[in-house]
């Protein structure tokens, strides 16, 4: 549990908790880290659905056997 947790469902956290906390707080956005998907359908569909997907498409990380 974070102090942001604190103020879950807050419509403005970050200005709550300086508020709170004094001008010493502060905010960094961090970027998601995964996104896995699966498309099910024709080839014309997913090709469809390809085009309209915003983030960069690498291929599934393997693990290295040892």
């Amino acid at each position: 549990m974070t102090i942001a947790d604190e103020f879950r469902g807050v419509a403005n956290r970050s200005q709550a908790l300086r508020d709170k906390y004094g001008d010493d707080f502060y905010s960094a956005p961090r970027p998601r880290k995964h996104r896995y998907i699966f498309l099910v359908g024709s080839k014309t569909y997913k090709r469809v659905v390809t085009k309209h997907i915003k983030y960069k498409q690498e291929p599934y990380p393997k693990e290295v056997a040892v």
